[in-house]
């Protein structure tokens, strides 16, 4: 835990990110994280029978750590998703049951959600400086949603892995139980899953608001091919 404290350090982010080409190995907090991180990815596929485990944190410190544990083969799959979808989404109660209990994820407001997505997206192109560009795949939640199986057939193809998820049709798949710790009250789903676009901000988003969102994150709105409008 003191290792992650002290990679999680704002100061050291940037050597963090840049140890992902294999570099930093007389840091002893990272060569730590990676020991464990190692024992932890072979042990999970070593218990299910699993050729790839995802690490679902989505964030780059973890993926640069990753990067630099040996006889692993690393890919990033960078998912983003429109900044207004996702400070409109962040907003919204969400309930679900563990258990006989019921729970509502937290919310944030928009400062606090733009912040996070610019230093996710920031961080995430710094990362890629360092990673072979074989191994990196970007892929738009909107474009997953409009081709959910043309998407997976390029996720699978980037690692080399045969096969293919299993997709009842063109934006049907079938869902079984997961490992998933946390995160949206979605992962709890299993069975057919019919796959569509979210875009309710469109409409229940104040343009106020848009404009905020948009103010902030113009340049990479556009480095993402994101209208400004909308």
């Amino acid at each position: 835990m003191a290792a992650q404290k002290e990679l999680g350090e704002r100061r050291n982010h940037r050597r963090v990110l840049r140890s992902a080409a294999g570099g930093a190995e007389d840091w002893e907090a990272l060569r730590l994280l990676r020991h464990v991180t190692g024992i932890a990815v072979r042990t999970f596929a070593e218990a299910t029978g699993a050729n790839v485990v995802i690490d679902t944190s989505k964030r780059p410190l973890d993926a640069a750590v990753m990067a630099g544990v040996k006889d692993i083969d690393h890919y990033v799959l960078h998912v983003l998703r429109d900044p207004r979808a996702v400070a409109h989404s962040w907003r919204r109660a969400k309930s679900f049951s563990v258990g006989d209990e019921t729970r509502t994820m937290g919310t944030r407001r928009l400062p606090s959600t733009v912040r996070r997505w610019l230093a996710s997206a920031i961080e995430t192109e710094a990362l890629r400086r360092h990673l072979p560009p074989q191994h990196w795949l970007r892929l738009r939640y909107e474009d997953f949603c409009a081709e959910p199986v043309e998407s997976m057939d390029r996720v699978l193809s980037m690692m080399g892995v045969a096969g293919r998820p299993p997709f009842e049709d063109v934006a049907t798949v079938s869902l079984r139980p997961n490992h998933i710790v946390a995160g949206n009250p979605s992962r709890f789903t299993v069975g057919s899953v019919r796959i569509r676009v979210d875009e309710e901000w469109r409409t229940a988003m104040s343009r106020r608001d848009r404009l905020l969102v948009v103010s902030s994150t113009w340049p990479l709105l556009r480095r993402y091919g994101y209208p400004w409008r909308g």
